[in-house]
């Protein structure tokens, strides 16, 4: 079973992809931890909301799905966190995506170096970083730190691919009052991404910042 991390999963394009391996048909089924800061309702009202989005219920039942309300800039909760990992038998993660960054510099930054503190997050195959596309100068800044906080974990961790993607202008939560033009909705910028991350990215690819069709992107 592949074990998968999802940060910033209540929304954008953290939703997607827990919808996307949510109903993924394959022979090795997928368990989800799908992480936010918080969830509409209630995490059980989270798991009721995925269900209907989801279509293939034979393979929702085989696909096991995990909500956990995570502040990942707050120590305390990733300790909380990887614990949970810990006595659900994770031994390490297939992959983790970390989508999160409504809060811009800090959840950005920080998040890939706390998420990888952990022993258990540590050992992941792939850690995918989902950095987005705004007007706003801040968020330039912002790529550029995490860029390089990512390159550095590439050169320490060199049994880790670690992938930061530039996924184009997507419309989600953290565009609202600045909507791009030709923004996409996150569903629509997905296959790409889930083929970039699945099938592209090698430890030979580690530290790179690629747009959503896997080309370099300078910085």
């Amino acid at each position: 079973m592949q074990s998968i991390l999802i940060t910033g999963a209540a929304n954008g394009l953290g939703r997607a992809f827990l919808e996307h391996y949510a109903q993924e048909e394959k022979e090795r089924k997928n368990r989800i931890f799908a992480v936010d800061v918080s969830w509409p309702g209630t995490t059980a009202t989270a798991a009721a909301a995925v269900a209907d989005t989801t279509t293939t219920t034979d393979n929702e039942k085989n696909n096991q799905i995990s909500y956990h309300q995570t502040d990942i800039t707050s120590s305390a909760d990733l300790d909380t966190l990887v614990k949970t990992l810990k006595s659900a038998g994770v031994s390490k993660l297939d992959l983790v995506i970390h989508s999160a960054g409504i809060r811009g510099l800090v959840v950005d930054d920080s998040a890939p170096t706390r998420i990888t503190q952990s022993s258990d997050v540590a050992k992941a195959e792939t850690l995918a970083v989902m950095t987005p596309a705004t007007l706003l100068r801040t968020f330039e800044v912002n790529t550029a730190a995490l860029n390089a906080i990512v390159k550095s974990l590439a050169i320490d961790m060199p049994d880790v691919c670690f992938l930061v993607v530039h996924p184009g202008r997507v419309a989600t939560a953290l565009c609202q009052g600045v909507r791009e033009d030709n923004a996409m909705e996150p569903a629509e910028v997905l296959p790409g991404l889930v083929g970039l991350v699945e099938e592209r990215c090698s430890l030979a690819d580690s530290g790179r910042f690629v747009d959503r069709f896997g080309e370099d992107i300078g910085w």
